[in-house]
């Protein structure tokens, strides 16, 4: 599947398909030309190995379990995500081709801490800004000023947290559908969902409950569903729904201090939930140049690297140009 997953994990399922190993052995399953095999039984009829960043193939931590339609999963376990890098999968069962699949492990996203000087915000820890680039803008061509500079990166890049209050991140979910059914539910930010009884989609009298309707198959299902999300609920949720065959991402584009309530109601339908990080916009950037070329330009004789605070005579704010560029992207406190 090659889907990217958090380090130490433990929500997303290592999936992966076991396939005939006759050619065209039946209809098609999941995959053209291919059929999927039930049935397998971890440890009996079916052999699991993982291998960390390169490390010797080993069984899994996590429980190995049956999906549906030849599709397994492995299911989230921090000791299967621990080792930042690729996992390597190889599974072998009676009946069945080899499969190998390949998920790589993302470094754990730190914990969002307010955009203040000095706690290491989002601009300080992600912008990419190096000295070089620094005395390309100010047109420094000579070596005496370097310290300097590089401290100014650093309190440029603090004044942009202290300003902005603004993680860069959202918040995303996805809902995986398969075989849904009628009656079958799932939660989204507090929000309950159900799968309608008739057609098309409707809105049922509690606002708090929204039905979407089930369709021919788990395609028309989830774009019943996303359809629903956007058209009745958005502005209430803020979520936006994005449907792609049988799976919708969902995106907040909220300041959300903690990942999104979300529960699996039944084995058909679940929702979850990751924060990802947005890229710094390329306009806080030349905010963050704008403001170190304002404390270059103030700086005095005898006025060493480490005093860079604002204490003094010498004033290391933000010009209004950079507050400017940045204004758009603040975001107040508790937002």
């Amino acid at each position: 599947m090659g889907q990217d997953i958090d380090q130490y994990n433990t929500i997303e399922v290592l999936e992966f398909l076991m396939v005939s190993d006759h050619d065209d052995a039946g209809p098609p399953i999941l995959v053209k030309g291919v059929t999927g095999i039930t049935g397998l039984v971890y440890g009996v009829s079916l052999l699991v190995e993982i291998s960390k960043n390169g490390a010797p193939f080993a069984p899994p931590a996590g429980a190995v379990t049956e999906i549906a339609y030849g599709l397994y999963g492995i299911a989230a376990n921090a000791i299967d995500a621990n080792t930042v890098g690729p996992i390597a999968l190889f599974a072998i069962g009676t009946g069945t081709d080899p499969t190998n699949e390949t998920y790589d492990v993302k470094p754990a996203i730190p914990p969002i801490v307010p955009g203040e000087p000095g706690l290491g915000g989002p601009v300080e820890s992600r912008l990419s800004l190096d000295l070089p680039a620094a005395k390309l803008f100010l047109r420094v061509e000579h070596d005496a000023d370097d310290d300097l500079i590089a401290a100014f990166i650093i309190a440029a890049k603090q004044r942009a947290d202290g300003f902005l209050n603004n993680p860069f991140m959202v918040m995303r979910a996805v809902i995986f559908i398969s075989g849904a059914a009628v009656g079958d539910s799932v939660y989204v930010d507090g929000m309950t969902f159900r799968v309608a009884a008739t057609a098309p989609a409707t809105r049922s009298q509690d606002f708090m409950l929204q039905e979407f309707a089930i369709g021919g198959n788990d395609e028309e299902t989830a774009e019943n569903l996303a359809a629903i999300i956007n058209d009745e609920m958005y502005g209430a949720l803020n979520v936006l729904a994005t449907q792609s065959g049988t799976e919708i991402a969902l995106t907040w584009r909220t300041g959300r201090k903690e990942p999104v309530a979300a529960s699996e109601a039944t084995a058909t339908l679940s929702v979850r939930a990751r924060r990802v990080q947005d890229a710094i916009p390329e306009v806080v950037r030349t905010g963050v140049l704008r403001t170190i070329a304002w404390m270059y330009d103030q700086r005095q004789d005898g006025i060493s690297a480490a005093a860079i605070s604002g204490q003094g005579s010498t004033t290391y704010g933000a010009p209004p140009q950079a507050l400017d560029l940045w204004r758009r992207y603040r975001k107040m406190p508790g937002t």
